[in-house]
């Protein structure tokens, strides 16, 4: 009994050892709080009694794993290392005592903060405020747009938006204001940036008066409260592009670079040390030069016909044009007709024209009411495709066109002749092509002006057919003489095995090639000729996607050796007279580098339209 009493003694004692070691090691767990700062996050606690040192961790938010980023006897760290916008982060610090025991972790004692950073601020002069924009933040969804006077301290709020400008429309002339933006989520907001913030100085355009003077246009306008000095601005009235005349402390300037019948719009913005004032439509003005006219200016098969009608007294006539873009006039022409063709012009190109007539004693004086511009009217691109009941033609929209004359002519003849005409459609079928023969179209865009010219690059060459239905039953022989397999992909990987097929129009004579894949590696190209497929030559690759569309004649393909000495080839082969010939290699591995090799690759379209050989979808499609 004495042994049983003796032992539970020595129980009792160890439990009270063992617990009264557990109180001494047992320390409280620091509330941690983060913030971000212009140079990272700062990371604070509340200081721990009996603490003797902290150390901070830290983890990305989608990550488990935590690094310590500082020990230190204080209750704060500025966390300057690696952060992303964007990014959360968790912050958690443990209390260690003089004995080296740490406090606990806790889960809600930690801090979790998304990284963000106040955007460069923007701010401008507009017509009913001052218009504050910056650029979105990474990890920001909402954005808090502050604001102080000059001469004052406090900053006020103006809004919170999830937008990226705010216009503030409660300011008065000649006063400067100063904006902050605070990027906000939903862990806090982004520090004060002294450096990206703006300040301006609210000032607005003055009211603008232009009036024709002997040698110019004079323009004034009245002085702004808050402007140190303004700038002249002008554009054409046919142009968008404002040009800087002048800057000027005055309230008026005299225009004398002006060319008789044009429109000029004037506008002044008041200048200050933040900026400039907005562009005020209802401030500005336009006035118009006098000058002498052109009676009319249309446009013609090879130019541009400038017409006018006689004047008495006139021996002779100058003819002076020049474009939207200039400023100079240029002379034409020196004549006693009262027409001229002017063949030295662009399509899509405006031209003003003005005619001035000469007697023995002088010039006429320009008059504005008789200039003339004419808009040289682009032809369209047209392609051609054939039909089984002719050749289809198609082309693109032009703007100003409101009907398309259709002219064509045959392979060897230079001589244009009329097909036909449509309104507002951009395609036709010409019926009337005879099989066999090469044809060249060309579309002429039809304005008020007249025609558009004959463009040479812009023409469709196409051989036409006895429809494309002869090269579907010609081709469908040949995809019928492949065995179909039981892998039934749709696009082939790089080893399949069953056939596939592709059409591309390898010599862009307007009727697309046969390309047939055989397993892994060999491409078969078969080309219409005389009411048949006929065998052109094959091509090997061993890659997945190794053919690539050529402009002009030709296709490429990208192909070579494997292994540790890997050589790869990009190289163009052409078609001619029904045969498959290979090129020169447009870049190999041998004298370049793979990057180099693929970045060529990348800039050319692959062939990636394989249906399977039992598939005829793809081949209806491109021949009927």
């Amino acid at each position: 009994m004495k042994k049983i009493i003796n032992l539970l003694f020595v129980v009792i004692m160890l439990f009270s050892i063992i617990n009264v070691s557990t109180l001494a090691a047992s320390i409280a767990t620091p509330k941690v709080k983060a913030t971000n700062t212009l140079s990272g996050v700062s990371v604070t606690w509340n200081k721990v009694s009996g603490a003797s040192k902290y150390v901070v961790y830290k983890r990305l938010g989608t990550s488990s794993t935590w690094d310590i980023i500082s020990t230190t006897t204080g209750t704060s760290y500025e966390d300057k290392g690696t952060l992303t916008a964007g990014k959360y982060y968790v912050y958690s610090v443990k209390a260690y005592n003089s004995a080296g025991n740490p406090s606990d972790y806790i889960k809600a004692n930690c801090a979790t903060v998304q990284r963000v950073i106040a955007p460069y601020t923007k701010a401008s002069n507009a017509l009913d405020g001052i218009n504050v924009t910056w650029g979105k933040v990474a990890g920001a969804n909402k954005y808090v747009v502050l604001r102080r006077i000059g001469t004052e301290s406090t900053w006020k709020t103006l809004c919170t938006t999830t937008g990226t400008s705010f216009v503030d429309k409660n300011v008065k002339a000649g006063i400067y204001y100063i904006y902050s933006i605070r990027a906000v989520n939903g862990t806090g907001y982004s520090a004060y940036d002294v450096n990206k913030r703006i300040t301006v100085q609210r000032v607005v355009a003055p009211y603008t008066k232009a009036t024709n003077a002997i040698n110019g246009i004079n323009v004034t306008w009245g002085k702004v409260t808050g402007a140190t000095k303004y700038v002249v601005l002008r554009r054409i009235g046919t142009e968008s592009t404002w040009k800087t005349l002048c800057t000027t402390t005055g309230t008026s300037f005299l225009d004398k670079n002006v060319t008789p019948g044009i429109y000029y719009i004037y506008s002044i913005r008041a200048v200050n040390g933040t900026g400039y004032s907005a562009y005020d439509i209802n401030k500005r003005i336009t006035v118009q030069r006098v000058v002498a006219p052109v009676t009319r200016a249309i446009n013609a098969i090879e130019g541009i016909s400038v017409e006018w009608a006689k004047v008495d007294g006139a021996s002779k006539y100058i003819v002076f044009r020049r474009m939207e873009t200039e400023s100079t006039w240029k002379t034409l022409c020196t004549t006693t007709d009262n027409s001229f063709l002017d063949k030295n012009v662009k399509a899509g190109i405006n031209y003003t024209y003005s005619v001035r007539a000469v007697n023995g004693t002088g010039y006429s004086a320009y008059d504005s009411g008789k200039c003339m511009t004419a808009h040289r009217i682009l032809s369209p691109a047209v392609k051609a495709v054939n039909k089984s009941n002719g050749v289809e033609l198609s082309w693109n929209t032009i703007e100003t066109a409101t009907r398309y004359v259709i002219f064509r002519r045959e392979g060897g003849s230079s001589d244009w002749t009329y097909v036909g005409f449509v309104r507002e459609k951009t395609s036709y079928l010409d019926t009337t092509v005879v099989a066999g023969k090469y044809y060249v179209y060309s579309v002429r865009a039809n304005g008020e002006n007249g025609l558009s010219a004959y463009d040479g690059s812009k023409c469709a060459t196409i051989k036409a057919l006895n429809g494309n239905s002869d090269v579907y039953e010609s081709y469908k022989k040949v995809l019928d003489s492949y065995p179909v397999y039981s892998n039934g992909l749709t696009i082939p990987d790089e080893y399949s095995e069953t056939n596939y097929y592709t059409l591309y129009d390898i010599d862009k004579n307007g009727t697309p090639e046969l390309i047939v894949r055989e397993e892994h590696n060999d491409f078969y190209v078969y080309t219409y000729s005389n009411g048949e497929a006929k065998y052109s030559g094959s091509l090997w690759s061993v890659y997945g996607t190794p053919l690539y569309e050529c402009n002009g004649n030709g296709v490429a393909v990208h192909w070579g050796g494997m292994g540790n000495l890997r050589v790869e080839y990009f190289t163009l082969y052409s078609l001619n007279n029904g045969v498959l010939s290979e090129g020169e290699n447009i870049i190999s591995t041998e004298e370049n580098s793979f990057d180099e090799l693929y970045a060529t690759l990348d800039r050319y379209t692959p062939i990636d339209n394989f249906c399977i050989v039992n598939n005829y979808s793809l081949l209806a499609e491109e021949c009927n």
